[in-house]
């Protein structure tokens, strides 16, 4: 057996056990606090599967969730191998994250790069951001004087905030994590746009809307 097969051998036994616990975090409904739906009138919406968006070709499939901080801790200490989350910390209570889990399998036979810089955060009025990172935290903490802890860098290994190249056969999974949107947002999109090996390019949408009032029930508490 050469030792190229024995390495990838061990690549896809890791893969195997890690899969599962991934599956588990996306089936994580969402908080309570998030006030938006998944938009499965969008037209240009990905396929939606329970809390889940999915997309896929023969050349990749893709699967994204909405996750609370549980999960989203969780996640992170798997991943990492302790129990630390910068984003729910008491140094940055002040601010509100939204957070996904992303998968990418790539199922052709050329490379797929994500790149991070083609991931935003869209609201209806026009308000744009990009995945944040362990940079964007630790400049945070030194506008506001504070010292960012050594230990949360170890956070980067689980964050897509840098660009990614996913060979043929191989899984990338992460955190996409963004400040929450302003109050009076009505609707939100998550696009990912991915560099296909031929040179083009695909962008997938997962778009989400604020619920519309129940009038009946606002007729019967007055």
């Amino acid at each position: 057996m050469s030792q190229r097969f024995r390495t990838a051998s061990l690549k896809i036994a890791l893969f195997s056990l890690l899969v599962p616990h991934v599956a588990a975090l996306a089936a994580t409904e969402a908080p309570s606090d998030w006030i938006f739906l998944p938009d499965t009138e969008h037209e240009q919406a990905m396929q939606l599967d329970g809390a889940t968006w999915t997309s896929g070709t023969d050349v990749y499939r893709m699967r994204l969730t909405r996750i609370d901080d549980d999960a989203r801790q969780s996640y992170l200490e798997r991943v990492i191998g302790f129990r630390t989350d910068p984003f729910a910390a008491p140094e940055t209570a002040q601010e509100t994250y939204v957070s996904f889990l992303f998968e990418l399998e790539n199922i052709g036979d050329q490379v797929l790069v994500y790149n991070p810089l083609k991931t935003w955060l869209i609201t209806n009025k026009k308000e744009i951001q990009s995945p944040l990172g362990v940079p964007d935290l630790s400049f945070a903490y030194r506008v506001s004087g504070r010292e960012f802890p050594t230990a949360y860098e170890r956070v980067a290994k689980a964050l897509l905030f840098d660009s990614r190249e996913v060979a043929a056969g191989r899984m990338l999974h992460g955190l996409l994590v963004f400040r929450n949107v302003k109050a009076g947002t009505k609707r939100v999109q998550i696009d990912v746009q991915l560099s296909l090996g031929n040179g083009d390019h695909l962008t997938v949408t997962a778009p989400y809307k604020r619920p519309k009032p129940d009038k009946k029930k606002r007729k019967k508490q007055s």
